[in-house]
Formats: C-alpha cells, structure tokens, sequence
C-alpha cells in the first residue's frame, strides 16, 4: 500500500487573517502582447488568502490608501505621471511594490519587480511577490481533484478510482455537476448512491457550475441550475462543501453574491479577456487553484505558491489513473484532506461545514462513515449503513454469513474436542 501523509500545517489556523491588497494598474499587459499580468497578479495573491482590489491609476483619487496593508503597483505602459498620482503613492512608499520594466525615479517603493522578470523566471517572480505581500509564512496545500463527474459517466470506472483512492488513503474530491433536472430518475438515484460512497470512502464533493454554452449568461442562469442542485444532492444525502467556478466569471460583479455564498473556490483556468475597470473580489477564506495533471511543473510544485487542486479527469481509464496518482506520489506530491480548509457552504439556508471536527448540515452530523444503499435510504434507514462495488454487493448479508459460517465452524470444533477427549480417555484406561 502507498502510504500517504495527510499534512497539516505548523502555523496559525488555516485562513484566520485576511489581508487587503489593491493592485493599481495602467493596463492589463503590454502594448503588443497578449499575455494578461493583471491577472496573473491577481490569481496569485488570491491564492494566498488575499482580498484585492483592482482600481486603474486614473481612479483612486478617492481611494484612501491607508485601508490596505499593501499596494501593488502594475505600471505596464506609463512613463509620465501627474503630480497629484506622485503625491499619492509616495506616501505609501513604505508598502508600494512597483512592478514595471519602466525605471521612473520619481516612484519610491519597498519593493520592486520587473515584468521581465515574471515572463523569464515567472516562479521566482511569484514567489518573490508573495514573499513582499505576506512574508515567507504562506502554506501551499495540495488537493486531488477527479473533475467533471456527472451522472453520464462510468459510474462502475468511478467506483473503481474511488475504491483504489480510499484503499492507498488519499483524501480526493469530485468536482460534481448539479443535477437539476429529472432528479427522481433512476440515474439520479445511482448516480448520488455513488457519491454517498465517494463520501463514505475519504471523497468529499465540491458543486461546479453547469456547462456553459454562452459566456454571457446572466448571474440567475449560471446559479440558478447550481441552487436546484444543491438542494437535490442535499436530498440523497450528497453534501458539497464548496463551489468551482471558471476564472472569469470571478470578475463579474453580478456574481459575487453568488459565489460568497461558499467561503472555498475551487478556481478553473479559463480566459479572462479584457481587464479594465475597478473591482473589487469576492471575499473568501480559501481559494484553490485547479491544475491539470498534464500541466504540472514538477520542478516547483511542492514550493510554497499557493493552494492547488491537480485534477485528473474522469474519462482517464482505470490503468492510466492508477500510474497518475503513482507518478504524483513518486514525485513526492502529498495530498491534504478538505478538512483542512474548514469551508462553508450556504445556499438557500442549508448550511454545510466541513472541517477537522466533521461534516455537519445545519449543525447536525452528517458524517458518513460507510456507505448508505438506496435501499436503505428508501427505508429511512441511515444509521445502519453498509458498503458497495462495483455490483451493489450489499456486505450485512455477507455479515450475516460470515456469521453463520463462524458459527458452524466453533459447533464443529467443540464437537471434534468433545469426541477427542472421549477416544483419549479410551486409551488411558485400557
């Protein structure tokens, strides 16, 4: 068996402090370029338990920079500045980190970092970025993700990776589609049965968005699948504790109601587009980057940059997943169970905590130790739980013969010692 450690981390509870960041900008990137600094910034510092504001420079004349415990400064294009700007930002010099490939002598800073630098050795310009916002004391906790799961997939394959997860102990998570149609169809009830073992067996469930055809979806229609969702799972005893949600519709104002409805993202990479407006996060406790598994860079992935979900998609045959997960821990990549992130989920006043004391709904114990059978949820059944595979074998009628086995068997043996005995005295007395 792999044997795999379950880290915790030595400092301060995980996302006790929430520091505030504005990141003042002129533009997103580069005359000429395509690449997006501004988010790459922003991703990074959201990573590490950080609330930003992003404002351009043209804007904070009304910004009281003293509200922030640092000021990024992303000067991608601008080699002139007005005096008012100067004035400004020189008075918090003491926490401004300028970020440029423009040398202008009348900016003091604390800190600074060329753009050069992120594109020649971008994990160094991470890392040392995170070393001037926070300090050296970020913790970088990594997640096993099997993404896209819904009803339509193997579930038989499915139960097979989440079998072989549970017997090498490693805390995973589904990314889970909500369901929000036909929720009383047998698929449905098959499909959530799985779940339950998925929870049963060290698997916890994070709800994604529904598939998006147009990136122009309002608010109400990407959240509104997602609410009718949750409420269905919660009713087959299915509990998310969290919500995974494309990069850029973090950036829509009309979703952040929404998405602070859970205090842990799971954040897919998607294309950002154009940045060029004031705004301000959602605030959340825990934010976890999704990478995908072919996209790992070994070299740096156990360096302190962050949460990270690696995600192995669901359509990965049996064989393949098990030489992934072999690969990762052979690359001495250890994965953290979701407890650590003690995250909430709240929609429509069902209200799930899941933590290291737990998984509780509305502050009742949910924790599912062993697997509930949909016959047993049929019956209302669901402290007298059972187990499963890949046929629905259900294991208290195996109990039962195991128990009538072992039954027979000291029958048998006290019978056989009483007969033996009788012979031995035979003997002694002839």
């Amino acid at each position: 068996m792999i044997m795999v450690a379950i880290l915790l981390p030595s400092y301060k509870a995980f996302g006790d402090t929430i520091n505030k960041v504005l990141v003042i900008y002129d533009s997103y990137n580069i005359y000429g370029q395509n690449d997006n600094i501004l988010n790459e910034i922003n991703n990074d510092l959201m990573l590490n338990n950080v609330q930003v504001s992003l404002e351009n420079m043209n804007n904070i004349d009304d910004k009281n920079l003293d509200n922030y415990s640092k000021i990024v400064f992303l000067n991608c294009n601008t080699e002139n500045f007005n005096q008012n700007f100067i004035d400004k930002i020189n008075k918090v010099s003491n926490k401004l980190i300028y970020i440029s490939n423009i040398n202008n002598g009348e900016i003091k800073y604390s800190n600074s970092l060329s753009i050069n630098y992120l594109k020649n050795n971008s994990f160094k310009f991470r890392q040392d970025l995170i070393d001037y916002t926070l300090g050296k004391n970020v913790q970088s906790n990594k997640f096993l993700m099997i993404n896209n799961v819904n009803p339509f997939i193997n579930l038989n394959d499915l139960v097979a990776k989440i079998k072989y997860l549970n017997e090498q102990g490693i805390p995973f998570i589904l990314n889970t589609i909500p369901v929000f149609e036909n929720p009383n169809f047998d698929a449905m009830k098959r499909f959530t049965e799985v779940l339950r073992y998925a929870q049963a067996s060290g698997g916890y469930i994070v709800l994604s968005c529904p598939y998006i055809e147009n990136e122009n979806a309002t608010s109400e229609e990407i959240f509104n699948p997602m609410e009718e969702g949750y409420k269905n799972y919660i009713n087959y005893l299915v509990y998310p504790i969290a919500i995974s949600m494309p990069r850029y519709l973090l950036y829509r104002n009309d979703m952040k109601e929404y998405v602070e409805k859970s205090n842990t993202i799971f954040i897919e990479n998607s294309n950002v587009g154009m940045i060029n407006f004031g705004f301000e996060n959602a605030t959340f406790k825990n934010v976890i980057n999704q990478i995908q598994y072919k996209e790992i860079d070994y070299k740096n992935i156990n360096s302190n940059l962050g949460n990270i979900a690696i995600t192995i998609e669901n359509s990965t045959s049996l064989n393949e997943f098990k030489e992934d997960v072999q690969n990762l821990i052979n690359n001495r990549i250890f994965f953290n169970s979701p407890t650590i992130l003690d995250s909430n989920i709240n929609i429509n006043g069902v209200d799930v905590t899941c933590s290291n004391r737990g998984l509780y709904s509305n502050n009742k114990d949910v924790q599912q130790n062993t697997y509930i059978s949909n016959k047993d949820l049929e019956k209302g059944n669901t402290s007298n739980q059972v187990s499963i595979d890949n046929k629905q074998i259900d294991i208290s009628k195996i109990s039962n013969k195991v128990m009538l086995l072992a039954f027979i068997a000291c029958v048998l043996f006290i019978i056989i010692t009483i007969l033996s005995r009788r012979i031995d005295k035979r003997k002694y007395f002839k």
